[in-house]
């Protein structure tokens, strides 16, 4: 019996122990699962956390790249911009110089336009003096002609008259032959008139040139061209010209001008100062000066200076 109860002790010690053995190894596993979790759970945070963190990474790297395309895309703008208002501005340079030039190209044309406005003014004013002078000039000669036709009339018609009474003389003193007395008293002295061509015209009044002297030395030749000039203009009683010493010393420059430069060509208005001209030049060693056999035409020097130093106040431009 005792060894029943014995027996019946450590089973039950045994079973208590089993039992507490399954309790701890329960308790255990359910540490052990408690510890997986827990790991588990962790595993899953930071795995979480590491996905929160990649993610925020990417939308900053996204958002990165977003403000550096912007920043481009703003820059590329400026830059742009900063193109077209320089291109703008370039635009607006060539524009305002097109239009300067334009307005030089205008001012130009205008300033031409005039100035050939006034030369031409001035050729007409010329033309229209020349023209008047020469219809004066045919008036006067006209007028001239006819005052010598009626002159030449009247002395034809006194020579006829003194023929009559030359004839009238004769047929007297031819009936008073008986008689010794001279007649010769009695007749008007006709002789010359008789002699006298019909043609003849009546004396022009002739005019004296000016004397020239002083300190300003007038050539040969300019000196034989004012005479030659006024030779023909006193038989058609026109003014003498003069020389004059100013539009000498002008001419005399120009025509030296001329030789260096061996050509010809005229001054402006403005350079002879609104007066005529006319030139000659002759080349050669035998340049006639004015006083061979030529007559007036003079060398380059002593023609520019003789014409030019004329005084053209009666004839503003001779030819």
């Amino acid at each position: 019996m005792f060894q029943k109860i014995v027996v019946a002790k450590i089973e039950e010690r045994k079973r208590l122990e089993q039992e507490e053995a399954a309790r701890l190894k329960a308790a255990q596993e359910k540490a052990e699962q408690e510890r997986i979790a827990r790991e588990k759970a962790e595993q899953e945070r930071i795995a979480k956390e590491k996905a929160e963190q990649e993610r925020i990474a990417r939308e900053k790297a996204e958002a990165e790249r977003i403000a550096q395309e912007k920043a481009e895309q703003e820059r590329i703008a400026k830059e742009k911009a900063e193109q077209e208002r320089l291109a703008k501005e370039k635009a607006e340079a060539e524009r305002i110089a097109k239009e300067k030039a334009e307005q030089e190209r205008i001012a130009n044309e205008k300033a031409e336009q005039e100035r050939l406005a006034k030369e031409k003014a001035e050729q007409d004013r010329l033309a229209k003096e020349r023209a008047d002078q020469e219809r004066v000039a045919k008036e006067k000669a006209a007028a001239e002609k006819e005052r010598l036709a009626k002159e030449k009339a009247e002395l034809e018609k006194k020579q006829a008259e003194e023929a009559a009474k030359k004839k009238k003389v004769e047929e007297r003193a031819d009936k008073k032959t008986d008689k010794k007395e001279p007649v010769a008293d009695k007749k008007e002295p006709v002789a010359d008139k008789k002699d006298a061509p019909a043609t003849e015209k009546p004396a022009v009044k002739k005019q004296e040139p000016e004397k020239y002297g002083g300190e300003f030395v007038w050539t040969q030749e300019q000196i034989h061209s004012l005479e030659k000039h006024n030779q023909l203009r006193n038989k058609h009683g026109a003014p003498f010209l003069k020389l004059s010493k100013g539009l000498s010393v002008m001419a005399t420059k120009w025509a030296e001008h001329l030789a260096s430069i061996d050509k010809m060509e005229h001054t402006t208005l403005e350079q002879r100062q609104n007066t005529g001209e006319s030139l000659y030049v002759e080349h050669g060693r035998e340049c006639n000066t004015g006083e061979g056999a030529r007559g007036e035409n003079l060398s380059v020097t002593s023609a520019a200076a003789a014409y030019r130093s004329l005084d053209c106040q009666t004839l503003p431009h001779p030819d």
